[in-house]
């Protein structure tokens, strides 16, 4: 079982990619994560890989699934398996007991341990301020908008109090201001808005840049068509 050090720069990356689309599984006192995205996100997929090669050495490079029932083509490949992880499973994962809905054939109600991504002080405290780590959450899950120059990151998976620690963060650390936006009022979600007034998007896409530019076909996430 593996037992590495990320190096500063892939730490920026793998937790830019837990901010944004990545998990990490705990398999007994093991742990492992996936990087995996669309066909479509094929160079991006690519580049992680490269950023991220030396904590892959025992497992494949970057390979296509195609799951013909969903009608998806998706591109993955997964770090080592090891407790290097478990520093970072504990920073955002925190416990609850999961109850099913169906008993099991002994009619007892089935009870387990399970893990839930969450944003908590501690989490925000550990998060270094490096750009790299911006440009890979806004990779995952950040777009643009086409009438004006504004961003947003898709974090309606946190709460709303969760969602102020990341204010907080991008505040502190890059002097970025975003605004909370109601996404679902049934379902109480919000998302993070980086607005175009103050030129805080401008100055974000200045942060994000320079890594966004050598993906070719992630280009497009920080376009600005007004160019205002």
């Amino acid at each position: 079982m593996c037992d590495l050090l990320l190096t500063q720069f892939e730490e920026a990356v793998f937790l830019g990619h837990l901010l944004g689309d990545g998990h990490i599984q705990k398999r007994g006192q093991s742990f492992r994560s996936k990087i995996s995205h669309s066909i479509k996100q094929k160079e991006y997929v690519e580049w992680k890989y490269e950023k991220l090669k030396r904590l892959c050495d025992q497992n494949h490079p970057p390979k296509l699934v195609i799951n013909k029932k969903a009608n998806e083509q998706n591109y993955f490949f997964y770090l080592q398996s090891g407790k290097y992880l478990k520093k970072y499973h504990d920073l955002f994962y925190q416990p609850y007991l999961w109850t099913s809905s169906v008993e099991d054939k002994t009619a007892n109600v089935v009870q387990k341990i399970k893990y839930r991504k969450t944003i908590t002080p501690a989490l925000i405290e550990a998060l270094p301020s490096d750009p790299l780590l911006l440009a890979v959450w806004f990779l995952d899950d950040g777009s643009s908008r086409k009438d004006v120059f504004s961003g947003k990151l898709a974090t309606q998976g946190f709460s709303k109090e969760e969602q102020f620690l990341l204010q907080m963060y991008l505040l502190k650390n890059f002097g970025i201001k975003t605004q909370l936006v109601l996404n679902s009022r049934q379902k109480k979600q919000y998302y993070l808005s980086i607005p175009s007034k103050g030129s805080h998007f401008s100055n974000f896409v200045k942060l994000i840049s320079p890594f966004v530019n050598q993906i070719e076909s992630m280009k497009y996430k920080i376009s600005n068509p007004r160019n205002d």
